[in-house]
């Protein structure tokens, strides 16, 4: 009976590891369906983001508040007012779209400026499409040398067929574990 109390005690004096992950993109990058692949491993059909979209999730056996915040210019403009308390940003990057260079490079200056300690991984998305871009052609492209920014990992995919979602999950789980092991 001591020896449960004791175990209780301990779990209760624990950090809790509930996680604050942001989904952050332009617009049609693909946020929404990330957030669908790791909530319920499939993919809805749905509207814009109007707002945000914030649950809580499993992964890897870790508690997961996941936030996917729409990606207008109106939203993008909000994006800071709840990046309190962040342990990762997950960037989703439409790979095809060669024209979002200004609003892009905008993003990373904001996350440069209010998130510089917190770790991004970016998730170029449609990669499965002709036109996009590979890894090396997204850090020349978009200059993200320029940025003071704590990349984790560039993870090319189609979210909309699901490839690499384990190498997603793999890379979320390794970055909070990290975090976790910090305090």
């Amino acid at each position: 009976m001591g020896k449960e109390i004791s175990l209780i005690t301990q779990k209760m004096c624990m950090k809790s590891s509930n996680y604050k992950v942001l989904i952050l993109g332009l617009e049609g990058s693909g946020k929404t369906t990330l957030f669908d692949r790791l909530k319920y491993n499939e993919v809805y059909i749905r509207y814009p983001t109007i707002g945000f979209l914030a649950d809580n999730i499993i992964i890897s056996k870790l508690n997961v508040t996941l936030w996917d915040f729409g990606g207008n210019s109106k939203m993008i403009k909000l994006w800071s007012k709840y990046f309190n308390n962040t342990d990762l940003v997950i960037l989703v990057v439409d790979s095809t779209d060669y024209s979002s260079n200004e609003e892009l490079s905008d993003i990373f200056t904001l996350l440069e400026k209010e998130l510089k300690n917190v770790y991004i991984l970016i998730i170029l998305n449609k990669s499965d499409l002709k036109n996009s871009m590979s890894e090396s052609e997204f850090l020349d492209y978009f200059h993200i040398d320029k940025y003071n920014l704590k990349i984790c990992k560039i993870i090319r995919t189609s979210l909309v067929k699901g490839t690499e979602m384990k190498d997603i999950k793999k890379n979320i789980k390794n970055v909070l574990k990290n975090i976790k092991n910090d305090y």
